[in-house]
């Protein structure tokens, strides 16, 4: 009676659980949850607190803005869309994020692959031993022996 019936409920709840869990949808869930929560936070903290001195500090240098929307671009280049929506206004950024193509050049990016986070062309340009102008272009005094 009640008792098979109560079995096979928890039983088909375990099931689509599992079978959200799998899919990702009940992290992403979860995620938006977190993040909506977080920003109804933030709303109500910011008006009280401000922003954290090292992030105010950040923000008046050109370089401390742009990692703030390189960061934005990696987060969204994932599909991390929540985690960005609580960056945004926890750093008290633009709504809007800066065009990805004005962000290479200023990053002295050529070509950007599209789906390719900024961050990580920059790594592979750093790596590959691309010097963004501007940077130091003196080579290191070669050793002597």
């Amino acid at each position: 009676g009640r008792m098979a019936a109560s079995e096979g409920l928890d039983e088909l709840k375990a099931i689509v659980q599992k079978t959200l869990e799998a899919k990702g949808v009940l992290g992403k869930i979860r995620a938006e949850l977190r993040s909506s929560v977080f920003s109804a936070i933030q709303e109500e903290q910011s008006e009280l607190v401000g922003e954290p001195a090292v992030l105010r500090e950040l923000k008046r240098s050109a370089e401390g803005q742009l990692a703030l929307e390189l960061v934005r671009d990696f987060l969204t280049a994932c599909g991390l869309d929540y985690t960005a929506n609580v960056l945004v206004p926890e750093a008290n950024m633009a709504k809007l994020p800066e065009p990805r193509d004005e962000l290479a050049v200023r990053l002295h990016l050529a070509q950007p692959a599209a789906k390719t986070p900024l961050l990580v062309e920059l790594l592979r340009a750093r790596s590959a031993g691309e010097r963004p102008s501007g940077a130091d272009s003196n080579p290191p005094a070669a050793a002597t022996a």
